[in-house]
């Protein structure tokens, strides 16, 4: 898989392929993927954010155009649309992470994209320096926002990422070898 930076970015335009070396075959142009030194470190970003929208097809590019504009003086970031054939299950899914928090007009902004305005479920912590938003209609949770130094821990307990997989039993592998 290959994302670039129509959907993954950060500050400085780093995307997977960052990581990867130049070369690439001269006939067919692919990327050598295969053979890459690399060290990895973690990344000390403590501020996050976990958003999501749900709406319908024709308002997916300009939002996913929208939303990353707005990214993109952040470390990190990625935008993925998600759905399907039907409209009422197309979407956008936003995750961010820098050293502090953007300016609150950026947030705003953010939020507005993700349809969060007028009446709306908020919780904000200013000791915790964590906000919530949820916009629900007729029961159905169609938008949300959480942003703050703790929301990393929201997504691992809502089990949204970053949680260890659930265990497996070991399953016997046949090969062909």
């Amino acid at each position: 898989m290959h994302w670039g930076e129509e959907f993954l970015g950060g500050a400085g335009a780093f995307s997977v392929n960052t990581l990867t070396q130049t070369a690439f075959d001269a006939l067919s142009f692919q990327p050598e993927l295969k053979h890459a030194a690399l060290r990895i470190e973690t990344a000390e970003l403590p501020w996050r954010l976990a958003g999501f929208e749900i709406f319908t097809q024709d308002q997916a590019w300009p939002r996913l155009q929208a939303l990353r504009a707005l990214c993109n003086g952040m470390a990190f970031y990625i935008v993925t649309p998600f759905g399907g054939a039907d409209d009422a299950h197309t979407g956008v899914l936003l995750q961010a992470a820098a050293e502090a928090a953007p300016a609150q007009d950026v947030l705003d902004a953010i939020a507005q994209l993700l349809g969060l305005e007028g009446q709306l479920l908020r919780y904000h912590d200013v000791r915790k320096q964590t906000t919530r938003l949820l916009r629900l209609d007729g029961g159905k949770l169609l938008a949300g926002l959480l942003h703050g130094n703790e929301a990393a821990a929201w997504r691992r307990k809502a089990g949204c990422a970053n949680s260890p997989p659930p265990a497996r039993t070991p399953r016997p592998w046949a090969t062909g070898c």
